[in-house]
């Protein structure tokens, strides 16, 4: 199961960023090693450049909650993607880069597994069976903060999320993680 969440404006735009309390995080792709350095910058994106994708093990706190955010420039607006770990125990933070006129978007992805084929995922262990008439079930929730404060008061909480989180980053892709 993967939840791929599109955001758009207001929450895309110059200076707009993620922010994603993680574990571990390693790129995708080559192309997306490439854009390493600005892996959390959301800004707009000039023509003719390929997707991007980040994969995480996002950091939850004791009762396995995990959050992500996105932060529009002025820092006014965010959204706050919850979700929990146990159920959910995988991210990927995916930039379309098409420019804004074409619709630039962020998707934003809890998951229990990474965005491969079924057979790579099923090879490690990321794929959850269900007997016929089984269910599994997911929380999610999402947040709309509407002024600097409540931001600025979310952000420092993600961050402080973080801070205990080993916080280690691949700068290629992990073999385990992408085919």
């Amino acid at each position: 199961m993967l939840y791929h969440i599109n955001t758009g404006l207001p929450f895309l735009g110059k200076g707009s960023r993620a922010v994603v309390p993680f574990e571990e995080q390693a790129p995708r792709s080559p192309v997306a090693s490439g854009d390493l350095p600005q892996w959390d910058r959301l800004d707009p994106q000039p023509p003719g450049l390929s997707e991007t994708v980040f994969f995480f093990d996002p950091a939850a706190d004791a009762d396995g909650n995990s959050e992500v955010m996105l932060i529009n420039g002025s820092g006014e607006q965010a959204i706050v993607f919850g979700f929990n770990k146990k159920q959910l125990p995988y991210f990927s933070l995916w930039k379309s880069r098409l420019p804004e006129q074409d619709g630039y978007v962020v998707g934003v992805e809890p998951a229990t597994n990474f965005p491969n084929t079924t057979a790579f995922e099923s090879r490690h262990n990321r794929t959850i069976p269900l007997a016929p008439g089984q269910s599994q079930a997911f929380d999610l929730s999402f947040a709309f903060l509407q002024n600097t404060s409540e931001v600025a008061r979310v952000e420092d909480r993600l961050r402080e999320h973080h801070a205990v989180a080993s916080g280690k980053v691949f700068a290629n892709p992990r073999p385990e993680w992408s085919e």
